[in-house]
């Protein structure tokens, strides 16, 4: 049984990075489709032939995928809310060329929505929560004529019946997936906006225990924090440092400092591995200003050098009303922590969540210039299927397109709340980028101690991403 692969290019709307619960626009840094990878490793391992193209990275157009997609049997396409559309007419070009091929869709959005997903007559099976060994469990029974029944975390059409399978428990050992197999990817093409280091994603864990209404976290990983033994992630790195010469990663854990024990045991084995290797993770306010200083100290020492906060509000009644879990102090010590130890700090905001008005969104900007991060990125909040703010938003009528190509982050303006209009929030977004980032001090901050080679990729990579972000 041959095998294709596919994080699929855009069709109509611009590149999106695609991995995990992120489906945010690319700009200047794309990220490598690491759970593709994964499944190429675990498919490749159980011999299966298979071709695996990140067509966002490589710039496929439709006809390139047509002519690859002839001889295949099956092929697996990663799916966003915002990309959906796109990888529907990708899916379209598979078919053409290909009647007799099988096509599975994998991510948030056909998790959410797999009983909508199969109604387009080119997809024959969605493979709903972690997909990595869903989709081999999938093959396997294709391949040897079994029950589809059978198989857990599927959903397929049967005689012109949708069938949704019953889903898997997440109670596998996260260490039993192979490492992604980043020798089918162009992984000189993944690299950070100023630095333009060569870069890859590990994912550390899985699951997360919060409540956030707007996440699609618990949706595709359960609510479960399950994490890889920090032996198994320190020896993907040692194979990405020899074998591909990677030496920056980015820890993707929606709790990276949950465990001071763990984080301390995987910083003292990457010093091991090369003092050169240099890493990112996002974490929590509330369980960063928890970590212990010899902690702290380690991640630096290591090589951490920047860390995401999802602070999402300024004001403590829209924290509460999103059950966020934390607070505006939490935010503010955070904050303070990293710069205190020398991290770098990205804080990431949304507006538009229920409750949301003028004066909490000043409050907001306000906040994000007083706690003042290294990095900010505003948001427009997406009522992404299966989250919570989703449920509520159906709910009151407040969703007024069903057209996903609209649930983008930068500009969604499918829904309306009581308060403030959809426009006039995006127009407030864009407001607020150039609010933080246009402050005299910040630009004499960022040129500080920077050579002039520095200075001209800082000045280049800002342009670019204000040009995205912050303007029409």
């Amino acid at each position: 049984m041959k095998v294709f692969l596919l994080n699929p290019p855009p069709v109509n709307k611009g590149k999106f990075v695609k991995e995990g619960r992120c489906q945010s626009r690319a700009g200047g840094e794309l990220w490598p489709p690491v759970t593709l990878g994964i499944i190429a490793a675990l498919l490749k391992k159980n011999k299966y032939e298979i071709k695996c193209i990140d067509g966002t990275a490589e710039n496929l157009s439709l006809e390139d995928i047509e002519t690859i997609s002839k001889d295949f049997d099956i092929s697996v396409i990663n799916s966003t809310t915002v990309t959906f559309f796109d990888d529907i007419e990708v899916a379209k070009a598979i078919k053409k060329a290909n009647s007799n091929i099988k096509i599975i869709f994998y991510g948030t959005h056909v998790t959410a929505l797999p009983e909508e997903t199969l109604k387009y007559d080119e997809v024959d099976f969605v493979v709903r929560n972690d997909p990595e060994l869903i989709v081999l469990n999938l093959l396997n029974a294709l391949k040897n004529k079994e029950d589809l029944k059978n198989i857990k975390g599927i959903s397929f059409k049967d005689k012109g019946k949708i069938i949704n399978n019953s889903g898997i428990d997440f109670s596998y050992n996260l260490d039993e997936l192979p490492f992604p197999a980043l020798e089918y990817f162009p992984n000189e093409k993944y690299t950070l906006p100023n630095s333009k280091d060569k870069f890859t994603v590990v994912r550390t864990s899985r699951g997360c225990p919060s409540q956030c209404v707007y996440c699609t976290s618990r949706v595709y990983y359960g609510n479960k924090w399950r994490t890889r033994s920090v032996k198994n992630v320190l020896e993907e790195i040692r194979r990405d440092v020899n074998i591909f010469g990677i030496k920056t990663f980015l820890f993707n854990s929606d709790t990276f400092n949950v465990r001071d024990d763990w984080v301390l045991e995987l910083c003292n084995g990457i010093m091991e591995i090369d003092k050169s290797i240099r890493w990112m993770c996002n974490s929590r306010s509330d369980t960063f200003i928890r970590a212990k200083d010899n902690t702290l100290k380690a991640m630096k020492e290591s090589g951490c050098w920047l860390i995401s906060f999802g602070f999402e509000s300024g004001d403590e009644n829209m924290l509460r009303r999103m059950k966020k879990g934390a607070t505006l102090e939490m935010a503010e010590q955070a904050v303070n922590k990293a710069k205190q130890y020398g991290f770098e700090t990205i804080g990431y905001f949304m507006f538009g969540l229920p409750g949301e008005t003028k004066e909490t969104i000043k409050n907001t900007i306000n906040f994000a210039k007083k706690i003042n991060p290294t990095y900010v990125r505003f948001f427009k909040a997406v009522p992404f299927p299966g989250t919570e703010f989703y449920t509520e938003a159906e709910s009151n009528n407040w969703i007024k397109s069903r057209d996903w190509s609209r649930y983008d982050q930068a500009d969604c303006d499918v829904y309306e709340l009581d308060n403030i209009s959809s426009k006039e929030m995006v127009k407030e977004l864009r407001k607020a980028y150039l609010s933080f980032y246009l402050r005299p001090g910040y630009a004499l901050s960022q040129i500080k101690g920077k050579s002039i080679p520095e200075l001209g990729k800082t000045v280049v990579s800002g342009i670019k991403f204000l040009k995205e972000w912050a303007l029409p």
